[in-house]
């Protein structure tokens, strides 16, 4: 959070909620309330993608990675 916290780069946080590596509890939510008023960050939560945010069912999400 500090590193975050003075920095004026862009952030993505992705997450999906049925995650069973890291429970989006400990990741999304987190920064969700931290900064979720804060135009640096966006915000993209998925229901289906487990660990793999950047993947789908046709594989890499190109345009995610891009982004």
């Amino acid at each position: 959070m500090k590193g975050l916290e003075n920095s004026d780069c862009g952030v993505l946080i992705a997450h999906s909620e049925d995650d069973t590596t890291i429970p989006i509890e400990y990741g999304y939510d987190l920064y969700y309330e931290k900064y979720k008023d804060d135009d640096r960050f966006e915000f993209i939560k998925y229901h289906d993608r487990n660990h793999g945010v950047l993947s789908d069912e046709n594989g890499l999400d190109e345009d995610l990675m891009n982004k």
